[in-house]
């Protein structure tokens, strides 16, 4: 019998909220959460029975002052062999949703949504704001979307303004609208702006915007203080 070397790699990534920042999402780092409020505890075991069979073992322990219902975890495994050493690797990604905002509003089939038009802010801080409730600014993906988002704010037409913030800017201040998360606006399934926009106008105009009359985009400035909307996905309550 030849004997093997082997070697077990386990990779994982815990997503545990959809952070809100201006550049790509980031994971949330488990040291840092607030102690006597939240843990999270993962241990794994493998073992390789006598057929040469790898089994591997995941636990996982959750505390919180907020239950989560729903949770999911993807697991992939390759193998490799490089100078006589046997590889087995496993990469996972434990998904743990933010808890659902209790003042958001449900339109089946698109997302829960909140407009703040009561206080002007500007775009870091909106952003900011829409982060501390679980969700993140509005991300348009269609024309029903807009026409929701525009129904919204037909309530509050007055007080909302004829702009409100959502979450898209011009992240190297080159006409390249991108999404708080680092998509190309091209690629997210709506790009329809506002007549004569994007203009750049007074050459400070790098935020994103939606605008009242149509819904549709529209470029202002980031330190401008809007009315926003902000977005709880359905993909969290569907996990």
């Amino acid at each position: 019998m030849v004997s093997k070397n082997y070697c077990l790699v386990i990779t994982f990534i815990f997503l545990l909220s959809r952070t809100q920042v201006l550049s790509q999402p980031s994971c949330q780092d488990l040291t840092r959460l607030p102690k006597g409020k939240k843990t999270l505890e993962m241990s794994v075991l493998g073992h390789r029975n006598q057929t040469g069979h790898w089994t591997t073992q995941f636990i996982v322990n959750e505390e919180s002052l907020q239950a989560h219902q729903n949770w999911k975890m993807d697991l992939k495994h390759s193998t490799s062999q490089f100078g006589g050493v046997h590889s087995f690797h496993i990469r996972g990604a434990l998904t743990v949703p933010p808890p659902m905002p209790h003042d958001y509003e449900l339109f089946p089939g698109i997302g829960y949504y909140k407009f703040h038009y009561g206080s002007k802010v500007t775009f870091q801080e909106a952003s900011s704001i829409c982060s501390g409730e679980g969700g993140h600014l509005a991300i348009i993906n269609s024309l029903q979307e807009s026409q929701v988002i525009k129904s919204i704010y037909a309530r509050h037409s007055e007080a909302g303004g004829p702009w409100s913030f959502i979450g898209f800017y011009d992240r190297n201040k080159a006409r390249d609208f991108v999404t708080i998360y680092g998509q190309p606006l091209k690629e997210t399934g709506f790009e329809k702006w506002h007549p004569g926009d994007p203009n750049n106008y007074g050459g400070n105009q790098y935020c994103g915007c939606i605008v009242r009359e149509n819904g549709l985009l529209g470029d202002i400035g980031c330190e401008d203080k809007l009315s926003f909307f902000c977005e709880y996905d359905l993909f969290w309550a569907n996990l």
